[in-house]
Formats: C-alpha cells, structure tokens, sequence
C-alpha cells in the first residue's frame, strides 16, 4: 500500500497520559485535496496531497521521473501535544524479507536511546527485526536512515533512500496487532511487511521505575516538519 499518515505506538508501560483509555488511537485525518501537474517537457509528474488532520495536516508530493525513480517529499504540521510518532505506514509483500539498511543499529534504538548504537550499513531480515519482549509491543526502530533495501530471495525488491531526520522499522505486524496479543506466541504471520517510516518518534523515558523523557524527546506540537 502506498504511504498514510500514521501515529499509533504500543509501549506496553508508556502511560504518560493517564492511561491507554485517554490515547487516541485514530490517526484523525481529514479532508483530502489532490493535485496533478505534468512537466513542459513531459518528463515529470507531480501528484500533491493536502489532509487536514485533527492532530497532523500534512502534505505529501509525490514526483515521478521517467525513468521509474518516485520522488516524495512530505511535510508535517503538528497541533496535538499527546503524539507518540510523526510519520508515514506502509505495507509490501511479505516475500520481501531481506533487509539493508544504513543507519543506527544493529539493535533497535530511538532517539534516547542511542548511544549503544552505532551508524553504519547492516543486513538482516523483516523477522529478525522483531524484539520479542515478555508482552508483544512496538518495537525495531531505528534512527538516522540514509538508505534501505527491502528485497526477496530472488532478488526483487525495493530501495528508499532518504533525506533529513527519518527513522524506520519493518515488521510482520502492525503496531495494533502487536497490542491485541498478550504474548509473542499469540501472533501469527500477517503475510505481509508493516514498514514505518517517521519523521520523529517519542523518546522511551524511563516511566517503568521513574520520569518519561525529557522535553527534547517529546515530539512537538506546532511548527511544520519534513
């Protein structure tokens, strides 16, 4: 599926909010306006998405080369101050489990919990980048990309390459399936790839024995982002 705007995060003690009851789990987007736009030269074609969002409006350009190559540039403008994630959710097929990728790792790490990680090119595959907590949550996400490639045995596949502040993970499930189940033996294989691809994920803290995370962890609430 093409990229949709999507903010939902399952930390099983993440409770800054005063409870799970209280955590809009809609990604609250609105109106949709689409526009279309073809180069002079017929090379170029621009697709522009404006969402008004009760939490996020957002726009995505999308430009597409002739020579297969999507461009997309997105911006976000956040008005709600209880976000967990800023970003975009995409699916591809599950044959495509080989993962590599250049950014932090090998393990999963997030924008407090960095600095055991270190930037660098790594490969492993969709199923090894499940953390199998004692309570299956969010989890395998890892900050600084600069490139990735999602490919099959065969060879198929695809490559994103980015630029500015993204952060990325690619699972066998969504981020609900993983809160629905109360252990990791309780999940089944989807069939397909959850990739997310965000602009800012909010940090961990330490809220299972003491504060949540300081103020330049927590993502914003105004301003515009991209």
């Amino acid at each position: 599926d093409s990229p949709e705007y999507a903010d939902y995060r399952y930390i099983e003690n993440e409770e800054p909010y005063g409870g799970t009851e209280n955590y809009d789990t809609s990604p609250g987007v609105g109106d949709k306006t689409t526009t279309y736009e073809l180069s002079d030269d017929g090379r170029t074609f621009t697709c522009t998405i404006e969402a008004d969002g009760k939490k996020v409006p957002y726009t995505l350009k999308y430009t597409l080369y002739c020579d297969g190559v999507v461009e997309l540039e997105a911006s976000f403008s956040p008005i709600a101050n209880t976000l967990r994630r800023i970003g975009l959710g995409m699916r591809f097929p599950t044959r495509w489990d080989n993962v590599t990728y250049y950014a932090y790792g090998p393990h999963e790490n997030y924008i407090d919990r960095r600095e055991g990680a270190y930037l660098g090119v790594y490969s492993t595959t969709v199923s090894d980048m499940f953390e199998p907590y004692a309570r299956p949550q969010s989890c395998g996400n890892h900050e600084g990309l600069r490139w990735v490639t999602l490919s099959s045995a065969d060879g198929d596949g695809i490559r994103d390459e980015t630029e500015g502040n993204v952060a990325f993970s690619m699972l066998h499930w969504d981020d609900k399936a993983l809160k629905s189940a109360n252990h990791c033996w309780n999940l089944s294989n989807s069939g397909e790839v959850f990739a997310h691809f965000d602009y800012m994920q909010k940090g961990l803290g330490n809220a299972s024995c003491g504060p949540g995370p300081l103020s330049q962890y927590m993502v914003p609430s105004s301003g515009t982002y991209g």
